[in-house]
């Protein structure tokens, strides 16, 4: 059994597989459970998609607690001759030390981290080393301050490795994507704005 808020489909909006339809599975502690035939019906019912993305709070919790089990369920989604879906995406925060187990029917990495602190990134270290390739770092800066020191943090990682394929820095407002902007594409990463309102 694994718990499921939502299970929908719509057109990725974010890194590396922007505007590709697919099919997302929402994680959730506090979600209903579901079977792995009710996942597979509901799979077959939705339009054919190569991709599915799970995502939800911290979906490496969840997975992790059942490991074998949830990747079991990822392997027979990928070998299902029903199914179209040929990539796995997987959302996490880079805070949680992943089982191997648990990951290697994934075949892209978003990474994306609440709040890009000094100990956020000594853990996304750890997630590196283990998982050795991210698709697409997601780092959500508050002002000009916080965004040169991510920046300079990112600089010097990407002069000894790869860290991920695509980097992009998230901000809030317009005026300060208007100033990092010049350079971040100087730099060859990638800016955007999060315009979700704030959860109350």
């Amino acid at each position: 059994m694994i718990k499921i808020s939502r299970i929908y489909q719509s057109v990725r909006r974010e890194g590396i597989n922007v505007g590709k339809p697919a099919t997302f599975i929402e994680l959730d502690d506090n979600g209903k459970e579901y079977m792995e035939e009710r996942i597979f019906d509901i799979l077959n019912k939705g339009i054919p998609c190569r991709l599915l993305v799970i995502m939800g709070k911290e979906p490496l919790t969840q997975i992790a607690e059942l490991c074998g089990k949830t990747n079991s369920l990822l392997n027979s989604i990928l070998k299902n001759e029903n199914l179209p879906i040929t990539e796995i995406e997987l959302e996490t925060t880079g805070l949680i030390r992943p089982d191997q187990n648990s990951y290697w029917n994934v075949t892209d990495f978003s990474v994306s981290p609440i709040e890009f602190t000094d100990e956020t990134a000594k853990k996304f270290d750890e997630f590196y080393n283990i998982v050795g390739d991210i698709t697409t770092l997601n780092i959500h800066v508050n002002d000009e301050e916080e965004f040169n020191k991510r920046l300079e943090w990112v600089k010097n990682k990407v002069k000894s490795t790869l860290i991920a394929q695509e980097i992009i820095f998230i901000v809030k407002n317009y005026n300060l994507l208007k100033k990092i902007t010049p350079t971040c594409r100087n730099d060859g990463f990638r800016v955007g704005m999060n315009i979700l309102p704030e959860e109350e």
